[in-house]
């Protein structure tokens, strides 16, 4: 619950486009100057003795309530193109969401649920990904260069034409990704589950944990 409202406030700083205006059931700055000042403090005395019951919380006139369930169904969501870079979305639930052409520099998606996500031409520089479930999602041509990738679960992945150079894809599954003409210079696939990968045409020098046939010694994957 509280990694989705991290997701939620996230899109409400990284979106230049939407207003989104939250009303607190109680504001001490009664008069709205931006200043606590006596006549706030005297608009509190005036209600000494009688009974309280706070509001809920009302985020463009939705209950707080209501509005972290509307979140929780947006696995779906479509945020191609958004800004969501140094966002805190770990843990959310972004599973079949359409995040193609996003700018997710430096986001935290530590533990994520991405399954079948389209990150396709998604910006993920510096990304923190580990532990995230990207199983079936669509990564190709993707910028991951530095991302953290530790763990991360990435069984029948479409890594195609990505570029993972310098990632770390430690301890991660990769069974049967797709990761044909992948840049993984330096790339760390060290204890990786690499079972059924395809890795035609990856570039693979200074690769830790490469293990794909590379006949003719040209630094490709044949």
């Amino acid at each position: 619950m509280k990694n989705v409202l991290f997701f939620a406030l996230t899109l409400f700083v990284t979106s230049a486009s939407a207003q989104t205006e939250i009303t607190y059931p109680y504001n001490p700055d009664s008069d709205g100057d931006q200043y606590v000042s006596v006549s706030d403090v005297l608009s509190t005395i005036s209600s000494f003795g009688s009974e309280f019951n706070p509001a809920e919380i009302q985020i463009d006139g939705v209950g707080l309530a209501e509005f972290i369930l509307e979140l929780q169904n947006q696995s779906s969501a479509d945020l191609s193109g958004a800004d969501l870079s140094g966002a805190i979305l770990s843990g959310a639930i972004l599973s079949g969401a359409i995040l193609s052409g996003a700018n997710l520099e430096n986001a935290n998606l530590y533990g994520a649920d991405l399954s079948g996500a389209d990150l396709s031409g998604a910006y993920l520089t510096g990304a923190i990904l580990d532990g995230a479930i990207l199983f079936g999602a669509s990564l190709y041509s993707a910028n991951l260069y530095g991302a953290d990738l530790t763990g991360a679960i990435l069984d029948g992945a479409n890594l195609s034409d990505a570029d993972l150079s310098w990632s770390y894809l430690s301890n991660a599954d990769l069974t049967g990704a797709n990761l044909t003409f992948a840049n993984l210079y330096s790339a760390d696939l060290t204890g990786a589950n690499l079972t059924g990968v395809t890795w035609t045409g990856a570039y693979i020098v200074g690769c830790m944990g490469c293990d794909c046939v590379d006949a003719d010694g040209d630094n490709y994957c044949d």
